[in-house]
């Protein structure tokens, strides 16, 4: 494949389609309500998974793995000038494909921060170590082919740098201003890739509380509350029509450290405990026991765990990671398996890749160790293939 040359063509303008965050009163959960592992079964993780590729990238490399196809990747450069490279796995067979080996923008100082895919293209935030200015580029890329870049955004360091996400036919990002700067607007935008238009999805004069997270069916965003400003809002806005599909509003006070939208419902974690006398009081990841439908009455299941990556959700089951480890959790059928993290792994251990509702998940593991070259080991797993 060719590599991306220098340049970009400039955006042509934003066309805005941002509007007020409807609001429902906010969900009330009872302690009651809340179940966890204590009556589930812990079973071999050979039953619930397979492991069917794995490969190895230089040491410290990052994976986001969005889509069922691809998995990003951001690569430190084994030499050169800069830092990073940018590639994407092919999760059938494992394979890489680095689409940038260095960044774009002109002049020195500027290396690749961030970057990621979905099946039908890429994007990638660029930053100046010299200048603290940012670029965020992106392009199609369809079974294997990569279009020509496009520069949709770029700012200084009045703005913290943008978090940024692929989700089908577009690339979002969201933006915050720096904390010690004047302006006060957080905002998300997103662009078709290979289109020149911005589109204004939220603005909100509050942060936001967590990253935007790359969903199967969208971009989950958590803005304050419309009408409570204590409050934090889940909502599922729609990568096609940019409109919100679903939402929930948080209790007041709670700020989650990340939203996810997977199997259909919503999973909340905290990283926090509060004193609360509801059933969100304690640190964990909270999810649904059936698909979510904007109504109380329902049991929600606590993965008593500190959370330290956004879940995702493979064959009816809650993938999830703790400090350590990553586990399966069988919510309906009450049982949970954890994999085995690779010998001389870092002190995070295995790290989760996969976002969204999944036909496979993605893991990655830093190793480093007195006899081996210290690589990144990337493992793919699915559900068990039924016997012939």
């Amino acid at each position: 494949m060719a590599l991306l040359g220098a340049g970009g063509a400039l955006v042509n303008g934003i066309r805005s389609c941002s509007r007020d965050v409807f609001d429902e009163n906010a969900i009330e959960v009872s302690q009651s309500d809340v179940f966890d592992l204590e009556n589930f079964d812990e079973v071999d993780s050979d039953t619930i998974v397979e492991k069917f590729a794995e490969l190895s990238l230089p040491y410290r490399s990052l994976i986001w793995a969005a889509t069922d196809e691809y998995a990003a990747c951001l690569i430190p450069s084994q030499e050169g000038q800069h830092f990073s490279q940018a590639g994407i796995i092919r999760t059938a067979d494992a394979s890489l494909d680095i689409v940038l080996e260095s960044p774009i923008s002109s002049g020195r100082g500027w290396d690749i921060y961030d970057f990621r895919c979905s099946n039908r293209g890429i994007a990638w935030l660029e930053g100046n170590n010299f200048t603290k200015k940012w670029c965020i580029y992106h392009a199609t890329y369809i079974d294997g082919e990569l279009g020509t870049p496009t520069l949709a955004k770029q700012g200084s360091d009045e703005y913290e740098l943008p978090q940024i996400v692929a989700v089908e036919g577009r690339a979002f990002w969201q933006i915050m201003p720096a904390k010690n700067s004047d302006i006060t607007d957080c905002v998300l935008e997103s662009v078709r890739f290979g289109g020149n238009d911005i589109e204004e999805v939220i603005r909100t004069s509050r942060r936001f509380a967590t990253p935007p997270y790359a969903a199967t069916e969208g971009v989950v965003i958590t803005p304050r509350s419309a009408e409570d400003s204590s409050s934090y809002k889940a909502a599922l806005i729609d990568a096609q029509s940019l409109e919100e599909i679903s939402s929930i509003v948080l209790p007041a006070g709670m700020a989650p450290m990340e939203v996810g939208f997977i199997g259909s419902r919503f999973a909340i974690a905290f990283d926090a405990i509060y004193a609360y006398e509801n059933g969100f009081s304690n640190l964990g990841t909270y999810i649904s026991e059936d698909a979510f439908d904007a109504h109380n009455n329902q049991k929600w299941f606590r993965f008593d765990r500190n959370p330290s990556a956004p879940p995702a959700w493979l064959n009816n089951m809650l993938v999830v990671k703790s400090t350590y480890a990553i586990s399966f959790i069988d919510i309906h059928n009450k049982h949970y398996s954890t994999l085995s993290v690779p010998s001389d792994s870092d002190n995070f251990g295995d790290y989760l890749a996969s976002s969204g509702t999944r036909l496979n998940i993605v893991t990655y593991a830093h190793i480093k160790n007195a006899e081996d070259d210290p690589h990144t080991l990337v493992r793919l797993w699915r559900p068990p293939l039924s016997p012939a």
